[in-house]
């Protein structure tokens, strides 16, 4: 009796393992998703399927930095129970206040599990580098390996100045 009990808990651990796994590995099919910690990924366009597994994952709040109409969003978003809040951040005119909108709805949901996410996570990207570097103290070399997993700001002069202005103001070197 004791070692069917055992068998059968270590049969659950390993399923429970397994399905975790695997449910994880399902996030990664969300178009450039990353995770930057426990609590923060970023990711490039999501669909409403998408959506439920970053619900069903413990994601709380989803932050879209894509410009226009979000309302299908917001909808789809709400209606799963979890927050959503839109800051417009057009590609070729990236703006400091853009980034400062950002750090202020991160204060608001401190300690909770947040999605940012733009169409291929460019800006997201670069917007959760500043996060963790200015914000959370993040060493920019270990900040930026996710960000230059997706691209390099570098090679275009609007985001790299965004981001040499935004650490410059936050007291950090201007160079990433």
């Amino acid at each position: 009796m004791y070692r069917t009990l055992i068998y059968i808990f270590l049969l659950l651990s390993f399923h429970s393992l397994f399905s975790q796994n695997n449910f994880k590995d399902s996030l990664f099919k969300i178009r450039a998703f990353q995770f930057a910690d426990s609590n923060n990924a970023s990711s490039g366009y999501i669909n409403a399927e998408q959506f439920r597994l970053l619900k069903d994952y413990g994601f709380t709040h989803v932050i879209s930095l894509i410009p226009g109409d979000q309302s299908k969003e917001d909808s789809i978003v709400n209606s799963l129970g979890m927050s959503f809040t839109q800051i417009e951040v057009i590609w070729k005119e990236p703006t400091v206040e853009n980034v400062q909108n950002y750090f202020d709805d991160m204060k608001k949901y401190s300690g909770k599990k947040v999605l940012l996410h733009c169409i291929a996570n460019m800006r997201a990207s670069a917007f959760m580098f500043l996060y963790r570097t200015t914000q959370l103290g993040i060493e920019k070399d270990e900040a930026k390996k996710r960000m230059y997993e997706i691209w390099d700001p570098k090679e275009n002069a609007k985001w790299d100045a965004l981001i040499n202005t935004v650490l410059q103001k936050n007291g950090l070197e201007n160079s990433y």
